[in-house]
């Protein structure tokens, strides 16, 4: 969700509640791909985690909100794409859970996680979040092109598991990403615990510069002083 221009500035001026209200925005949407693209609760939350803490670093080159939700996308798809390899098991899907989700499903669910990871990511974004190619290309760092051909070579390969089931398991993964969103009152939690962390090499910074002045200040002083 992209935020308001005005609390994108006061975040990036470093104001603490600006700041977590940038965060909390995007902070649904993140979970919700991470774990979507992950399949697991541990690997979800190092991506998470990742993303979250890496934001406070980059909000100073964001020009508008917009730019802000489209980065959050990215990197969350970048950082799961590189945890890609930590594959879930097939009845602990994350995508997979639920009392809807009978052996054909989980079955449909693993297929999709065997199919190349660009592939696989463009069916979960397309079926789960409910992306067009454009929205599916910015996050997937590719063209509108190359996330149609994605899309529909994941649709076929899956059809072939899937069968006449495909369009209900389909809005199944649907309710299955949408549930992913993770717990808001936590999340804040970790929001503030992640904005903290990021904001003490910077005041360390502002520190030891104090320091250096004053120290350079007294030095001064004690020069005057014998000059006169």
């Amino acid at each position: 969700m992209a935020v308001d221009d005005e609390i994108l500035e006061r975040a990036k001026a470093g104001r603490s509640e600006p700041l977590l209200a940038l965060l909390m925005a995007h902070y649904a949407d993140v979970t919700r791909i991470a774990s979507a693209l992950a399949g697991r609760a541990d690997v979800a939350r190092g991506v998470v985690r990742f993303v979250m803490a890496r934001s406070t670093y980059s909000l100073a080159n964001w020009r508008d909100g917009e730019q802000a939700e489209r980065w959050f996308t990215h990197q969350t798809v970048l950082a799961a794409r590189r945890a890609a390899h930590h594959k879930p098991q097939a009845q602990e899907d994350l995508l997979a859970e639920g009392e809807a989700a009978d052996l054909g499903y989980v079955a449909f669910i693993r297929a999709v996680r065997l199919l190349p990871v660009q592939q696989s990511e463009a069916f979960i974004l397309h079926h789960g979040q409910r992306w067009a190619a454009r929205n599916l290309a910015i996050a997937m760092d590719c063209s509108t092109t190359a996330a149609t051909m994605h899309l529909k070579a994941a649709e076929a390969a899956v059809g072939t598991v899937a069968g006449e089931t495909m369009p209900r398991y389909c809005n199944l993964l649907h309710a299955a990403y949408q549930a992913l969103a993770g717990d808001p009152e936590s999340g804040r939690n970790d929001v503030r615990a992640w904005i903290h962390r990021a904001k003490r090499p910077r005041r360390m910074k502002r520190l030891a510069l104090l320091v250096l002045l004053l120290f350079a200040a007294a030095i001064g002083a004690v020069l005057w002083m014998r000059a006169h």
